[in-house]
């Protein structure tokens, strides 16, 4: 009875999925909440921005003259980022690459933001994600979002 026992449990352990990394988990779900700010701005007719901090990011509207916060629950509230999880922002934006080294805004000035027009579209833009064990980069232009995963930093 209990070698039955033994092998049913090591068979259910040799099946069960593997764990998804943090990093995974973090990609996917700002990937969905950036291709649900792409929607609204085009449905509302709004410029939205997705602001990240080095501790997490939330999604914007612009009325009034400034930036506004959307939700403070739900799809567009504001995220942390797990304490394991290293984010990079990288921004192809030609007019910022056109500004010199003094006029462009540090981190420490401002946060980075990711600008998304009324039609849907924006400079093309990187995010990765990492927590020591796996790599996902999101990616996005022109009103799309796709996810991968740098399979060179799989252990």
């Amino acid at each position: 009875m209990v070698a039955i026992l033994a092998l049913v449990t090591s068979i259910a352990v040799f099946n069960a999925p593997a764990v998804r990394s943090n990093a995974r988990v973090e990609a996917e779900r700002f990937a969905a909440r950036t291709s649900a700010a792409f929607e609204d701005a085009v449905l509302e007719g709004s410029v939205m921005s997705i602001e990240m901090t080095p501790a997490g990011y939330k999604v914007l509207r612009f009325g009034d003259g400034k930036w506004n916060a959307v939700e403070t629950r739900g799809r567009a509230a504001e995220r942390e980022y797990p304490k394991n999880v290293r984010v990079t922002l990288t921004l192809e934006d030609a007019a910022l690459k056109n500004k010199s080294k003094m006029e462009r805004p540090s981190e420490k000035d401002e946060p980075q933001r990711i600008i998304i027009d009324p039609i849907g579209l924006t400079a093309p833009f990187t995010v990765e994600f990492a927590d020591g064990r796996d790599t996902w980069s999101v990616m996005g232009g022109a009103g799309k979002v796709k996810v991968e995963h740098d399979a060179q930093t799989r252990k």
